[in-house]
């Protein structure tokens, strides 16, 4: 489902407020004058009476924190009035309010396609299943609909997942009322699901309908025939923990869910809720000090969960002492390198001793750099190693900026994967902050 609208006075109140953006221009009262040009004539009661076409703007949201805003876009054909359904934003409102309501009071089973999940936003249902902090933190995401769709918590959820899902209004085929809770399975709710990127990519090679994996997983069959086993993996990392795991209990034996159940249930962390960071120097203080769990939403409204810190202790702790040179970034490394260079007394160093740093620290390269600069030698001295190092870190490519408003952090559960460990939060899309106490 998308916006649509054939109304500039609607766009100009939009904009009035700060609400519509442009998409190339940079100008948005350009954009408007493109836009009142290609209304100019349209009438919706004619057209959908000649049940022809209709012309329109689309306006595609994005979520800024709090601020939902608009981008315009003047589609490529006028809307074909036989082929699409209208609905008016104010029913949808209308609908979504009563959907809301009723989950505020009790449980309900909810079918969209496939998909069958269970829901409540009632605080006290919620306590009983998962406790009162959890609770809190997935009531965090407040009713919404300007993305057409709303957050709602999930009753069968790990707590170790967001815990939430966006409700498409459009999509919803069956709404059933659930009475008791003894009719909901609750075997998930203590599994972690962190780790099933992994365990999805070891019990790939048991799947033996890979066409029927690839339609659920919405992988072409060009690329399957292309990638193989590759794209179905790669197309694993780009969903969210949650959504994976419903596609593996789809294939339950091949996947071994079971033991997937049995090998990582546990009790949650013990969490205790923490104001919301004002300031990219509060985050990242925050950051500093502990560890968190982090809900938050991305730039399309899809609900995200990070367990991260930048305390070094504890990154220790989730991955041991030689954590800093296995995952942080080269630079990162190299200047790491040289503060502990620097704290040692001696002043030279032989070749067998550069050739053991750089195996110990992982410095790729160094040994050679050393020689290099200092030629063929018994004893190099500081001096030649020092400036080894700031070669070696000038060589390197700039890492691009977090962007204003966002903090770089360390992910605690990147499981070795390298490309997983530095993540990026945006102070303006987070929903709660859970300290980790235990």
């Amino acid at each position: 489902m998308n916006f649509y609208t054939s109304s500039y006075r609607a766009l100009e109140q939009l904009a009035s407020k700060g609400e519509l953006v442009c998409k190339k221009s940079g100008d948005l009262q350009k954009d408007l004058v493109r836009f009142e040009r290609n209304l100019t004539g349209a009438n919706i009661k004619e057209s959908l009476e000649a049940g022809n076409t209709l012309k329109v703007v689309r306006l595609d949201p994005a979520n800024f924190g709090d601020k939902v805003v608009y981008t315009g876009v003047i589609p490529r054909q006028d809307l074909d009035l036989e082929k699409v359904h209208i609905v008016s934003y104010e029913a949808m409102i209308a609908v979504g309010t009563f959907l809301n309501d009723n989950l505020c009071k009790g449980v309900y089973r909810i079918k969209f396609g496939e998909t069958d999940l269970v829901f409540t936003k009632n605080s006290e249902i919620l306590k009983r299943v998962y406790g009162e902090e959890r609770a809190v933190e997935v009531l965090a995401y407040p009713f919404d609909l300007r993305f057409n769709k709303f957050y709602a918590p999930v009753l069968v959820a790990s707590r170790f997942s967001t815990g939430v899902r966006n409700i498409h209004i459009a999509d919803i085929e069956a709404v059933q009322k659930v009475s008791k809770l003894s009719e909901v399975l609750l075997q998930d709710v203590d599994v972690d699901l962190s780790r099933v990127y992994g365990w999805f990519d070891k019990n790939l090679k048991n799947i033996k309908d890979r066409a029927a994996l690839c339609e659920k997983m919405n992988i072409s069959e060009e690329d399957f025939k292309k990638f193989g086993d590759t794209a179905c993996v790669t197309s694993s990392l780009k969903l969210t923990t949650e959504y994976l795991w419903r596609i593996m209990n789809m294939f339950p034996e091949e996947f071994n869910v079971a033991g997937y159940r049995q090998k990582n249930r546990r009790k949650g962390y013990k969490c205790e809720e923490v104001p919301k960071p004002r300031t990219v120097q509060e985050l990242g203080d925050l950051m500093q000090e502990g560890f968190y769990k982090v809900n938050f939403v991305t730039r399309s409204d899809r609900p995200s969960v990070l367990i991260c810190t930048n305390n070094a202790e504890i990154l220790e702790e989730f991955y041991g002492d030689d954590y800093f040179f296995r995952f942080e970034s080269k630079g990162v490394c190299y200047r790491k390198f040289k503060d502990i260079l620097e704290g040692e007394k001696t002043q030279s160093a032989s070749p067998e001793y550069v050739e053991y740093l750089e195996k110990k620290y992982g410095i790729e390269g160094f040994y050679e750099k050393v020689k290099s600069i200092g030629g063929d030698k018994k004893q190099y001295d500081k001096a030649e190693i020092f400036k080894a190092i700031d070669e070696m870190i000038s060589g390197l490519r700039t890492r691009s900026s977090s962007g204003e408003g966002c903090v770089l952090v360390r992910n605690v559960q990147c499981e070795g994967n390298k490309q997983q460990y530095y993540k990026t939060l945006d102070i303006d899309t987070i929903k709660s902050v859970m300290r980790i106490v235990g």
